[in-house]
């Protein structure tokens, strides 16, 4: 992604009156309610929907989790190609060393898909090591290099729908369901900012 077509708008506040006025007006109907991926045993959070061109559908999320907060979150996608009736078997997109949360996903005008996501080590702490000892036994193993690399908000690319994904990009936002592309062609990504690693 060329630096030019990516930009930073940090003050959401000043949209959240336009989105409350519409919410008062717009009404959506729901039809069905269903499972998209289950993983006995494992924690699914913080799912994001996009409809391709074609009409696929395709839904990523964090999962594989022992919990809310847990050192083993991963990025994964389902898809459907029958409007939602049928799922395929979850697809392992991210798996860094820390936790992978809050997964992204849209599709550009150019077809490119891109995910995003943030990592975190709100897991690295003792008072979850009685419950999860395998936590505590996880972060052990993380050296400071480790965390300083891997710690932040990412975005990753694919040319091919989704078959193979460029490397890890860092971005100096986050948001739990990514950025969105405007008629111009630029992504405008709204979210917190991250200050070395930090959120």
């Amino acid at each position: 992604m060329k630096k030019n077509r990516l930009f930073w708008l940090l003050p959401v506040v000043i949209l959240l009156p336009v989105f409350q006025v519409h919410a008062k007006t717009i009404r959506a109907e729901i039809l069905e309610t269903k499972v998209l991926c289950h993983e006995p045993g494992r924690y699914i959070g913080w799912p994001t929907i996009m409809q391709t061109r074609s009409g696929e559908l395709v839904a990523v999320f964090s999962g594989n989790r022992d919990d809310h907060v847990c050192p083993f979150g991963i990025t994964q996608m389902v898809r459907s190609t029958d409007k939602g009736k049928t799922w395929s078997a979850p697809v392992t997109i991210n798996n860094t060393p820390l936790d992978d949360r809050d997964a992204g996903i849209l599709q550009t005008r150019a077809g490119t898909w891109v995910v995003s996501w943030f990592t975190s080590l709100a897991f690295d702490k003792p008072s979850f090591y009685k419950k999860f000892p395998s936590w505590k036994r996880h972060a052990e193993k993380l050296g400071p290099e480790t965390r300083k690399r891997w710690l932040g908000s990412w975005i990753r690319r694919s040319a091919d729908s989704g078959k193979t994904w460029g490397d890890p990009v860092r971005v100096e936002v986050s948001a739990p369901h990514g950025p969105i592309q405007l008629r111009d062609g630029r992504l405008l990504y709204i979210g917190s900012a991250t200050f070395n690693g930090k959120h």
